[in-house]
């Protein structure tokens, strides 16, 4: 079974995604602000820039998960875990399907990353920021 990425597909997806959040919390009245152990657990949804937007559509992900350590409020250390799926283009593909005289040449491929990076937070009572740096290990396969 082929599945198809679209805008449909996309905004299905992100109308059960809140529906299935309104019943969560994102921090307790018991949560010790300063843990130690940081986690996410996610899913991705890329919009690729130049220059790989001329090959690449959107993409989605199904798995974003990291762990981390809290130094103290401000520091801390996140690894994360990423798996995007990418569908060309029919610019990038045209080449392909003159030279193979068919049509029916499709393609897509995945994009897996492991990162670290180190986040600096500013936390207020109702509002806060972070800046987030590091490097990674990218693989990309074709399908």
């Amino acid at each position: 079974m082929k599945v198809r990425f679209n805008a449909k597909t996309a905004f299905a997806i992100l109308q059960v995604a809140i529906g299935l959040s309104v019943h969560l919390h994102a921090q307790d009245e018991d949560f010790d602000e300063y843990s130690k152990l940081n986690t996410d657990l996610g899913m991705s949804w890329s919009v690729p820039v130049n220059p790989i937007a001329g090959f690449v559509n959107y993409g989605w992900g199904v798995m974003v998960a990291g762990a981390g350590y809290n130094f103290n409020q401000h520091h801390a250390l996140v690894g994360e875990l990423k798996w995007n799926s990418l569908y060309q283009t029919n610019e990038a593909l045209n080449p392909l399907r003159k030279a193979l005289n068919s049509s029916s040449v499709t393609a897509h491929g995945h994009l897996f990353s492991l990162t670290m990076n180190y986040r600096y937070e500013l936390r207020g009572n109702t509002v806060g920021t972070y800046f987030i740096g590091g490097g990674g290990l990218y693989y990309r396969r074709p399908m």
